[in-house]
């Protein structure tokens, strides 16, 4: 990822790794940081409230649709770790969330936001529209057609949340960062 910062922009003195902890530690208690936060639970709530359908292939009875592999279960704890993982890479590359940056950080979040959109589109076209082709096609547990279905599936899936996951935390992280500057600037 290329980099946005300024000489100016860079920190003239090298955090402490206690610095560091508190500062994400005040980030994450703010109300950016919270909002930010609750997107951890969104695969979660998604599988509770089935409002984004995420099912095993056999645990239905009119006809075969979801997951021919994966379970449920192995998707929202994969899905879960990779938000994990981009909530921590973008917390690591803070500095780039600077006053000065701001419309190119949301532009950022905007696209986040829209590749999230194209993901869910994706997964529900695939979730409907190719498991009527696997019925039509009778393609049924163990069959190795199945892999690139569900590795789709997979894919869009966790592309849904962890790109809403990033698009809300740049957004987030540039308004904390931004108040921030203005508290340390009086």
């Amino acid at each position: 990822m290329e980099s946005i910062m300024d000489e100016e922009d860079k920190p003239t003195a090298e955090m402490t790794i206690l610095e560091e902890v508190q500062d994400l530690f005040h980030f994450l208690h703010s109300l950016w940081g919270i909002l930010a936060g609750v997107t951890l639970f969104f695969p979660l709530s998604a599988a509770f409230f089935s409002l984004i359908p995420v099912e095993y292939r056999w645990q239905t009875d009119d006809y075969m649709r979801g997951f021919g592999y994966f379970k449920p279960l192995l998707v929202v704890g994969l899905t879960t770790i990779l938000i994990i993982f981009a909530m921590f890479w973008l917390v690591s590359h803070r500095e780039q969330f600077r006053p000065r940056k701001r419309k190119i950080m949301q532009q950022r979040a905007l696209r986040c936001f829209a590749v999230g959109i194209f993901s869910l589109i994706l997964y529900l076209a695939a979730y409907e529209v190719v498991a009527d082709e696997m019925n039509a096609r009778e393609i049924f547990r163990g069959n190795p057609a199945l892999i690139p279905y569900d590795l789709l599936l997979l894919v869009s899936y966790a592309g849904f949340f962890v790109s809403l996951t990033a698009a809300f935390m740049i957004l987030g992280m540039v308004e904390y960062y931004g108040e921030k500057a203005k508290r340390t600037a009086v």
